[in-house]
């Protein structure tokens, strides 16, 4: 993995940031709760998730105010995590993503009506294109047996 790469490098930062928040919480659970190591490690991992069990939980002031800057750090944490996931994702994973999202902005464009008339000539130059003439259109269904009339039809809302 490309270390210089700002996506990559958001997510070594992310799992970083979880880990000096462990080294900071569980000593501090230990030396001022008198947690013992599994009950910091448990209540650490059970706050920064926000599950809050209630099962173990900090008895002084101190350790209470702590443990709301932790919750508030780890749910932080845990967006920008989430924020650079994303950002793999469209990066490295999935190339494709961008060239969706650009056929949607474009689709977009054309239903809002925010388009410029040079645009909307190309797209129908292309699809005049793509069709074949009516001489062939006639001839495919007189092949099939079917009766053609040329009349323009009114489709409604379509």
């Amino acid at each position: 993995m490309d270390t210089s790469d700002p996506v990559v490098k958001g997510l070594m930062n992310a799992v970083m940031l979880i880990v000096i928040l462990y080294i900071i919480a569980i000593p501090f659970y230990m030396h001022f709760e008198g947690f013992s190591l599994v009950d910091a490690f448990y209540f650490t991992s059970v706050s920064i998730t926000t599950v809050g069990y209630g099962d173990v939980y900090p008895k002084t002031a101190l350790g209470k105010i702590f443990t709301v800057v932790l919750v508030f750090s780890g749910v932080s944490i845990f967006f920008y995590h989430l924020t650079h996931i994303g950002q793999f994702r469209e990066r490295k994973i999935d190339p494709y993503v961008r060239r969706r999202i650009e056929v949607l902005r474009n689709l977009t464009s054309l239903h809002t009506g925010v388009v410029a008339k040079s645009e909307i000539n190309k797209i129908r130059s292309k699809i005049e294109m793509s069709e074949p003439p009516k001489e062939e259109k006639t001839a495919a269904v007189k092949q099939r047996g079917e009766k053609r009339d040329d009349k323009p039809r009114d489709f409604g809302s379509l």
